[in-house]
């Protein structure tokens, strides 16, 4: 007899072979296997429909945004534009929404930022910079003609 020492203990086999699979194993091994396809064909299916609602949207927000920040603000929950597209920064490093650049962790990531209100949070950052230009810009105006004005 042929000792087999695999990570579920020690199986004696016959000197022929290992013990023949039941017919009923078989289907059962082979029905798995057909589920998994199945199942492995609509999570592709998902999972590319979720990077490109992702990626869409990114690139929406990105170019919406991209004449109105100078490159190196840090966008609500750390996310910036790079590319004409949104970015997120993390500790390990950058990972891009847009442009095919997406992943499944990073779309689902960036789909729960836009449920939890992200979206309006982004809009009052905004408003609250344009608010800040124009204020910062009616300063200089002041100041550039209180210099025009002396002699």
């Amino acid at each position: 007899m042929m000792e087999d020492k695999g990570k579920r203990g020690v199986w004696a086999w016959a000197p022929e072979g290992p013990p023949a699979v039941p017919e009923d194993r078989d289907n059962s091994v082979i029905n798995a296997l057909k589920r998994l396809e199945r199942a492995g064909s609509e999570h592709s299916k998902t999972t590319q429909k979720l990077i490109e609602a992702a990626g869409g949207l990114a690139e929406h927000i990105g170019t919406t945004l991209a004449g109105t920040q100078g490159g190196s603000d840090i966008l609500p929950r750390g996310y910036i534009i790079q590319a004409g597209s949104l970015a997120r920064r993390e500790a390990w490093g950058v990972y891009y929404l847009g442009h095919d650049q997406a992943t499944r962790e990073s779309a689902l990531h960036f789909a729960h930022d836009i449920a939890t209100g992200w979206l309006d949070e982004l809009a009052e950052w905004v408003e609250a910079q344009g608010k800040e230009n124009t204020e910062a810009a009616a300063k200089l105006d002041r100041a550039a003609k209180g210099m025009e004005a002396q002699p």
